[in-house]
């Protein structure tokens, strides 16, 4: 077995950075970057909780969400609709 220089490691660890690079954000790496950027602008603004998994068990336990399969949905109809009627302005 023969053993690469240190300029041919080099240049394979930095293509295949590279190609990774670009392979993953062609295959929902951009999805995964906005989510993560905008956790952080909503973090940084404090218009959320800070630990979503409780929250979430928190509104189901008192039966205003419903957990299915990996998410959750509102029970009730009035008040999806009154949170989707909310302005956006008046929440600041």
């Amino acid at each position: 077995m023969e053993v690469i220089n240190g300029g041919q490691q080099q240049y394979g660890l930095t293509y295949g950075f590279l190609f990774g690079v670009i392979f993953g954000l062609s295959n929902r790496g951009f999805a995964c970057i906005q989510h993560v950027i905008l956790r952080l602008f909503l973090w940084r603004a404090q218009c959320v909780a800070q630990n979503y998994r409780y929250f979430l068990n928190f509104a189901s336990e008192r039966v205003l969400l419903r957990k299915v399969g990996g998410g959750y949905i509102f029970v009730h109809r009035l008040l999806m609709e009154y949170f989707a009627s909310l302005d956006t302005d008046t929440m600041s």
